[in-house]
Parts: structure tokens; sequence; C-alpha cells
């Protein structure tokens, strides 16, 4: 038989766990023939008991066969022991277990072998031969060279015997060299047959409780990625309701108020807004440009309902390619909206002025955000309860997605804030939100050299 279980290390583990399931299902088997072996004891005593009152033992050869039968009644040595031990044999002790096996067998061998002979000086025939022959090939699925030997072996006492019982007799000396012959080495082919077989179900067995394992990993994966998207997307919502609340009430209040220009105006950038944010919500990451086109329009929107109180300056640097650097979606939204409502809103004088600067640093991509409001500390004096109320759920929820985005796309995103002093009087300025997100090298392109650009 060709080897089944390859040299590989994974290989000879599921070579150990083979033998030791074989061993088991022996060890079942070798109780089941312990108390049959006890039962055929009993039986053939019974008969000998019959010829003996019937007279029928006239020839040694009888008297002998007679006293072979004896042989079964040392199964019943096996048999207790199994039975006794059943469970401590299988959960620990597998020597045990291969001696209890081995017993069994060499029992075997010394009852059905020497009937075998003792039939064969009777009736020129060999009685239990085939049935040794049958279990020790089909019944017990034993390795191929325990096998061989044991076919060898019996092949040697059983033909030895016929050699000398026979001798005289050529012809039937021949037959039963054949019989022999042809008997044996079909049952151990096919006996080596079914062990190849078992062993390669087994290994196939185990390689696809490996593709299993491996597949219910991936999709545990899947499964992890796709709840976090879900939850991405459940943030996004929580943000995208206010908004769009703040800017229909706006439509509104221009129509009531018959300046269907201005409302013209606004609905049309406010229906391309919607269509970028829609667009965008089906991706994980959006192309930088597409991020900008949906700011740039909401910023817009503000500048508008806000009577164009404040300036807005977008500078990106020349070294991005912004159509194939990939951000995800509406991440600057948020700190421009507090930039404008938590500072520029409430700025008293001066006029506001709002600035988005984005350039590479370093491997990270530097996403700036900064504003020349009433900055952090005033802006929780004004309005306290409801500011501070919509403020920490709005920054919390930035906080969230940067969270989220972090684990989906396995990037290590961070944000910073910083309040602008005047560096004579120390009053607030303004302030500034950095954030930084891993980009990939080959998302930046250094073909130019110049700062930055509107």
């Amino acid at each position: 038989m060709m080897d089944v279980f390859r040299k590989s290390p994974e290989q000879l583990h599921w070579r150990q766990s083979f033998e030791e399931e074989l061993l088991f299902e022996n060890l079942r088997k070798s109780r089941f023939l312990s108390w049959l072996g006890v039962l055929f004891f009993f039986l053939l005593m019974t008969l000998d008991a019959t010829r003996y009152f019937h007279q029928e033992f006239t020839t040694k050869a009888k008297i002998i066969q007679s006293l072979s039968h004896f042989w079964f009644l040392f199964y019943i040595i096996p048999a207790v022991v199994i039975q006794r031990n059943w469970l401590k044999i299988l959960r620990n002790n597998y020597s045990k277990g291969r001696q209890i096996i081995g017993l069994n067998i060499g029992l075997l061998t010394v009852s059905l072998l020497t009937l075998s002979v003792t039939g064969l000086i009777d009736r020129d025939s060999l009685v239990t031969f085939p049935i040794y022959i049958l279990i020790i090939n089909l019944v017990y699925l034993l390795p191929t060279r325990e096998r061989l030997l044991l076919n060898i072996l019996s092949l040697i006492v059983v033909g030895g015997a016929v050699l000398i019982i026979q001798w005289d007799d050529i012809s039937m000396l021949i037959v039963n060299m054949i019989e022999l012959l042809a008997f044996t080495i079909p049952v151990f082919l096919a006996a080596d047959y079914q062990y190849s077989q078992r062993g390669r179900q087994f290994i196939n067995e185990r390689r696809l409780e490996k593709q299993n394992e491996i597949i219910e990993r991936s999709l545990k994966r899947e499964y992890e990625t796709k709840i976090a998207e879900l939850e991405l997307m459940a943030l996004r919502a929580q943000m995208n309701p206010h908004f769009l609340f703040n800017v229909l009430n706006s439509i509104r209040l221009y129509v009531l108020n018959n300046k269907s220009d201005q409302a013209a105006n606004y609905l049309n950038k406010f229906s391309r807004l919607i269509r970028l944010i829609l667009n965008n919500s089906k991706s994980g990451l959006v192309s930088l440009s597409e991020e900008l086109k949906a700011l740039t329009l909401y910023v817009e929107l503000e500048q508008f309902r806000f009577d164009d109180s404040f300036d807005f300056d977008l500078e990106v640097s020349t070294e991005l390619d912004i159509d194939f650097v990939k951000i995800p979606p509406t991440i600057l939204q948020p700190y421009v909206e507090n930039a404008i409502w938590h500072g520029l809103m409430h700025k008293e004088k001066g006029r506001g002025h709002l600035s988005v600067r984005i350039f590479p640093k370093g491997e990270n991509l530097w996403l700036q955000v900064e504003d020349n409001g009433i900055g952090r500390e005033m802006a929780q004096q004004v309005r306290p309860e409801k500011t501070t109320k919509h403020k920490s759920m709005g920054m919390k929820i930035t906080s969230d997605r940067i969270a989220l985005s972090n684990r989906i796309f396995k990037t290590n995103a961070r944000v910073e804030i910083e309040d602008l002093r005047n560096p004579d009087t120390q009053k607030p300025t303004g302030t500034r939100v950095s954030i930084f997100l891993p980009v990939p090298g080959d998302q930046v392109n250094f073909s130019s050299n110049l700062p930055f650009t509107h």
C-alpha cells in the first residue's frame, strides 16, 4: 500500500490521530469478539459433550480437536478486562488497549489455526482458516506491516502443517497450498485497499474540517466588518437629519419671503449635495475630490443660510492626486459644522473666516480645519445647555466614526484639537482641528514642489 500520509508535520499529526481512531474501533471489535469467543467455547463444549455421550470420539484427531476448544475459554480474559476498564482504556491508556488487541489476535491465531490443522488431519479440510484470514484482514483494521506479518506467519504455520500431513499425497498437497494462497492473497489485497480508502477518507475529513474552519474565520471577519460598516452608516444617519432639517427650514423661509431666486439656487445646491452624500455613503472610502465637492457645497449652503457672514478657503497640496487618494466619506463635515455653528455664528466683531487645508505629512494625510471664531471656552458659555449637548454629541459621533474606520480599514487615524489664542492677550482667537489619516505612499504624487493650490 502506498502511504496516504505524507511526511509533513500536519500529515504526521493526522497519522497519529488516525491510528488512535483505529485503535478505539479495534477495541470495540475486540470486546465483541472476546464475548463471542466465550460463547463459542460453551457451544463447542456442548457439542463435544454430545459427541462424547454418543461415543463419536473414535480418532486421536477428534480428541485433539475437542481439547483445542479449550483455547476459546481464554477469551474470557480480554472480555472481562475490556468490560471492566472500557472507559479508562478509551480515555487514557492507549498502550493497554494495544496489548488487549494483541492478546485477542494471539488467542484467535492459536485457537483457529489449531482447529484448521486438526480439521486437516481429520477431514483433509482447512475448516477455520478462512475465518481467521477474514477476521485479521477485514474485521480488524490493522496497519499494513502488522497485517502482512500475521498473514505470512499464518501461511507458514498452516502451510507447514499441510506439508507434513499431506507429504505422501502430492496432488492434495498442491490443492491445499493453492487454496491457502488463493484465499489469503485476495483477502489481504482487499483489506489493504480498505485500509487505504479509510486513510484517504480520514485525510479528506480533516481537510474538510480545516477548510470549514478557514471559511468560518473568513465569514466571522466578514460579519464583523459588515457590522462595523452598518454601525458607521448608522452614525452617518445620526448627523444627516440635523443638517437636512436646517436646510429645508431655510428653503421654507425663502419661499415664505417670496425670494424664489434664492430658494431655487439654494435648492439646486442642496440637491447636488444630497446626490453626492448618497453616492459617497455607498462606499467605505471615497476619493478626496468627491469628498471636497460635497464639503464645498455644504459650506456654500451654510454661507448662503448665514447671509455670507464668513469666508471660506480650501487649500490642497499639489503633491496629492485628489482623484486617487481615498478617505472615509464625510470625515471633515462634522468639524466644519462645529466651526460654523459653535465658533463663527457667535462671532460679534470682524468677519468670520474658515479654512480647510489638506497636505501630506510623513506617512499621514493631514486635514486641518481652522476658524477665527469665539473658541471652545466662549462657545460653552453661549447657550450652554443646547450648545454643549449638540457639540458633545457631534464630537462623540465623529470620534466613533474614526474608531470604526480604524477597525474596518486597519488604520490608525487620530484627531487633535488646538485652541488658538492671541500671543499678547491670551484671548481665544479660534480653533484648529487636525485630522491625521494614514495614506499609502503610492497615493501621494510628488511630481510638484508647489506648496498649495486653491
